[in-house]
This record gives C-alpha cells, sequence and structure tokens, in this order.
C-alpha cells in the first residue's frame, strides 16, 4: 500500500499565426494517488514470479488561470479529475547474474492487464477573458482496458549501489504510452 503526490506549474504560450494574436498565463497543476497491491512470489529454478492484484485511485487538479496578451486568451476555473484503476498481472525476476568485481545484473519483467472501472473524458469549461463566450474543450479519452508491459534491469555495481533500466508501456486500441526510465539507487 501507498501513495504520492506531485505538484507544479504549467507555463501556457499559445499564438494564432493565422490572426497574429498570442496569449500566455500560467497554471498549477497537482496529482495524487493511494494505491494497494498484493502478490504471491512462487520461485522456480531461480526464477521468482509473482501474480498479482492491485487497484489506483488517481486525482489530478488542474488550477485556475487567466491568460493575457489577445482577444484570443483564455481564463478557466480549476478543474479535478479522477479514476480508479485495477490491474491483474504476473511480474518475472530472473536469477541474478554474477558479473565478477561485486557486479551482478537482474532483468525483470513485468505483464499486467490494466482496467478502470468507468469511463473517463477530461473536460473543461473555458472562457475568453475579454468577453462572455464560454465553450467546452474535451480531453483524449483514457481506455477502459489496457495491456501493460515494464521490462528492464538492475545492474548492483556494489553492496549498495545500483543502476536500473526501464521500459514501461501500455497498449489500447485508442492510446499508447512509451517511457523509458533510468536511475541510481544507493542504500546508506
Amino acid at each position: 500500500m501507498g501513495g504520492d503526490y506531485g505538484f507544479g506549474s504549467v507555463s501556457i504560450h499559445r499564438s494564432l499565426p493565422q490572426l497574429g494574436l498570442t496569449a500566455s498565463g500560467s497554471q498549477d497543476q497537482e496529482t495524487g494517488q493511494v494505491f494497494a497491491d498484493l502478490g504471491y512470489r512462487v520461485s522456480l529454478d531461480g526464477i521468482g514470479f509473482e501474480p498479482y492484484a492491485g487497484i489506483a485511485h488517481i486525482v489530478a487538479t488542474g488550477g485556475a488561470f487567466s491568460e493575457t496578451g489577445s482577444i484570443a486568451a483564455l481564463s478557466g476555473n480549476e478543474k479535478s479529475n479522477s479514476t480508479t484503476y485495477t490491474m491483474l498481472g504476473l511480474r518475472a525476476n530472473l536469477a541474478e547474474m554474477d558479473l565478477g568485481s561485486q557486479i551482478a545484473l537482474s532483468p525483470r519483467i513485468d505483464l499486467g492487464w490494466q482496467h478502470a472501472l468507468a469511463s473517463f473524458t477530461p473536460y473543461q469549461m473555458v472562457s475568453y477573458t475579454n468577453a462572455s463566450t464560454s465553450f467546452l474543450v474535451l480531453g483524449t479519452p483514457l481506455a477502459k482496458d489496457a495491456a501493460a508491459i515494464q521490462a528492464g534491469f538492475d545492474l548492483k555495481i556494489g553492496p549498495a549501489t545500483a543502476l536500473f533500466l526501464s521500459y514501461d508501456a501500455s497498449f489500447s486500441p485508442t492510446v499508447e504510452n512509451h517511457a523509458f526510465r533510468a536511475g541510481l539507487n544507493w542504500n546508506f
């Protein structure tokens, strides 16, 4: 079980070159989630398998904004969206391969099916800052079902230090997400 929270600010710079108009502004953003994961590890010939089930509830908030710069400037109120996902999958960790001089390689893979408990299309009502005209802006619908994969390895370079590299992706009929992650873990 766990949770995480992130926040930041986004700078907005838009232009309508056909009309010679520009607008700019900024917006604060926050994202948080709580999640739980339940699995059972089984070892077979040096390979660790873990079938698992998980659930996550995610809340994303975009703060109010008001652009400046031209008659094309937009404004909008704070908007929060949330959704809940379940996940069923299988993780596998291959046996650690000793490369000598306290260096070892540990490959891993995670295959899963992600399911949204409700259909969701993000939206926000925006207005022209200098007029009373409002309209609805729709975002990309989130996939109801998606295949997920995470493949990578840890490279231990000492008793307390490891480099990691992984490829994360999700695939659905309407959208794909791809990411590469790399980092350094140091235990002290």
